[in-house]
């Protein structure tokens, strides 16, 4: 009785180590998607922390006989929730979708002090810190020069994140300020001074006075305190 008992518990037990070489480990699918994570995101941060979910522990899928393919799934790569396709193609073919928890840190602009709404944005107001912009739906900026001399459109308070959509476009031509006036016709372009009547960015259509003439025109901002017309 006794040799009955250990020949099936040893039966069992090579049934088991069998049905378990014949599934895909858990393990494997998860290191494949966090890597696709981490290989995706890691040359534009600081430091990344990525966290995959863990699958039903009744999942059984056939072992894969070659390397498992990854994609994502989406088109948003800063969210705290990623998901990563993992599929094996073959004789056997599956796909299955992992949930990962991501945490992406880098250097962005934060504000040194409480800033007032239409304040213009000075070097000093600006400094860049650390922190986790996975999550930061509204966007963040890392480079100073993208904001100093705008303008804000509403306050901002000490410490606080700068995102793009808090700044006024920049001005390329301001008030009173001198502008040049080109006109076009075919091969030919004439160059006038000219006056603006007011603030406008590249792409914005603007009132100028032609200094010679004293002539009042309507022009496009093509550039920097530059604006063309129609001839």
């Amino acid at each position: 009785m006794r040799r009955c008992l250990i020949i099936l518990l040893l039966l069992a037990s090579t049934a088991a180590s069998a049905s378990a070489a014949d599934t895909e480990s858990h393990e494997r699918i998860l290191q494949s998607a966090r890597t696709h994570i981490l290989q995706l995101l890691s040359s534009d941060v600081q430091s990344l922390k990525v966290t995959p979910g863990a699958l039903d522990s009744r999942l059984r899928l056939p072992r894969c006989p070659q390397p498992l393919e990854t994609f994502s799934t989406g088109t948003r790569q800063t969210g705290t929730r990623q998901t990563v396709g993992v599929r094996c193609r073959g004789a056997t073919e599956w796909t299955i979708y992992v949930s990962l928890k991501v945490e992406l840190s880098r250097a962005i602009l934060v504000s040194n002090r409480a800033l007032t709404r239409g304040s213009r944005i000075a070097p000093g107001d600006l400094r860049l810190e650390t922190r986790v912009v996975s999550g930061l739906h509204s966007g963040y900026l890392d480079n100073p020069a993208e904001a100093v001399g705008r303008t804000l459109k509403r306050a901002l308070r000490k410490d606080a994140v700068l995102t793009p959509g808090q700044l006024h476009p920049r001005l390329d031509i301001r008030r009173g300020g001198q502008v040049t006036i080109v006109g076009r016709s075919g091969s030919i372009e004439v160059r006038m001074a000219g006056k603006a009547h007011q603030d406008a960015s590249r792409g914005d259509r603007v009132k100028v006075t032609n200094i010679s003439s004293q002539r009042e025109i309507e022009g496009i901002v093509v550039a920097r305190d530059t604006v063309e017309v129609a001839m």
